[in-house]
């Protein structure tokens, strides 16, 4: 299992909206299910979930291909980091 555990200074609301910016660049976002602010998918033998609190993000991954997805998803977080988004 792949945990990525990342700080963010955001509202979840805005958190919400640049990850799920993230999710849909790697092709992901329509296998994610949102309850709130936590989110749940599963596709291909691995699994996702996690939730956003209102400082840190927190995320799951298990099962066949979750290093790629972890590495995708780190990533991902990067580039917001470095646009200075998050």
């Amino acid at each position: 299992m792949q945990i990525l555990r990342q700080q963010h200074q955001k509202t979840r609301e805005h958190l919400k909206t640049l990850f799920m910016d993230v999710l849909r660049s790697y092709g992901i976002d329509s296998m994610i299910r949102w309850n709130g602010f936590e989110f749940e998918g599963k596709t291909t033998g691995t699994r996702i979930r996690g939730e956003i609190s209102h400082d840190e993000i927190l995320v799951e991954i298990s099962g066949w291909f979750e290093r790629l997805a972890a590495q995708k998803l780190r990533e991902g977080w990067n580039e917001l980091v470095m646009k200075g988004l998050v």
